[in-house]
């Protein structure tokens, strides 16, 4: 489900907090959100360019399953978003390798 934010923003509903996780991931999600802010801090994540569409494109590299995602992009729409005037939304284009055999 979406909506708009104050900013006019649209996000799409993610709820991390009934996202089910073990104690360890927990730990795993506040190091990231803490990662996340201190990036923010530090400008890293200010005046990033969008499209001409508004869309932000983030690239994540050899995310494997990418079990950080609802932390990720509930950051990027309450945060990177919202203090980006330009940007309407964010799309994040993920991809791994995986490695076959010879046989296939």
């Amino acid at each position: 489900q979406a909506g708009a934010s104050p900013s006019g923003v649209r996000v799409a509903a993610l709820d991390v907090a009934q996202r089910t996780v073990s104690p360890a991931m927990e730990e795993i999600d506040l190091h990231l959100l803490q990662l996340l802010h201190l990036l923010q801090r530090q400008g890293a994540l200010s005046g990033l360019r969008t499209a001409a569409t508004g869309r932000l494109a983030v690239n994540m590299p050899f995310c494997g399953a990418l079990s950080e995602a609802p932390v990720i992009a509930k950051f990027f729409a309450e945060h990177v978003l919202r203090a980006n005037p330009e940007a309407t939304s964010a799309h994040f284009f993920c991809a791994d390798v995986s490695l076959c055999s010879a046989a296939g």
